[in-house]
């Protein structure tokens, strides 16, 4: 078996599938909302919070405060030493009003970006992670990171763009496709990455 693992960590060396190991696995943290109460309700612990290499959704109804939470998780993350990348689908962000919040707007702490069509993000993000991992790759160490996603619902397919410019009313699938394709691509990476 000893030959079978080295010749795997040869293949795998250039991709980016992980061997976990006792001294490569991690330990999961997280990152508080800075409300104890819903720390608890994600981890189990007052003092906890969302994990800190994981994918977290926040649902419910418009006006509930789901941007309000998020940005307590950001707050929270930059004390705990993460850069932000926070993505606004619904354009309502003012960079200016986040410090009110307790966010460091500084450029090399948040980065506020503006989109809300999902094959651009997809994109974008796909050439981004694949960045870092290259860097990551290349034995440089990156920095703790939180991506913030604000709001799914707001996100746009270019079919629907398309078909409102041209007049039409159909229902549109694509948007579907492409919120799975999305996650599909990032989830991974995000993982390897420890986003």
């Amino acid at each position: 078996f000893d030959e079978i693992v080295s010749t795997m960590q040869k293949i795998i060396k250039p991709t980016s599938i992980q061997h976990i190991t006792e001294e490569t696995a991690k330990t999961r943290g997280y990152i508080s909302t800075g409300i104890y109460v819903l720390n608890g309700a994600f981890c189990g612990d007052i003092y906890g919070g969302i994990a800190n290499n994981r994918i977290s959704v926040l649902g419910g109804p418009s006006g509930v405060g789901k941007s309000f939470l998020c940005y307590n998780i950001c707050r929270e993350a930059q004390a705990a030493g993460y850069c932000v990348i926070y993505v606004d689908t619904e354009f309502s962000i003012e960079l200016d009003q986040l410090p009110g919040y307790g966010i460091d707007v500084s450029p090399n702490r948040f980065m506020l970006l503006s989109n809300n069509v999902i094959e651009d993000l997809k994109i974008s993000m796909t050439q981004l992670l694949d960045k870092i991992k290259e860097e990551k790759n290349s034995g440089k160490q990156i920095p703790k990171m939180l991506f913030v996603l604000d709001s799914v619902g707001q996100l746009g397919s270019r079919k629907e763009v398309e078909d409102a410019l041209s007049g039409k009313e159909k229902a549109d699938f694509t948007k579907a496709k492409a919120l799975g394709s999305f996650f599909r691509i990032i989830n991974a990476d995000l993982g390897y990455l420890n986003i």
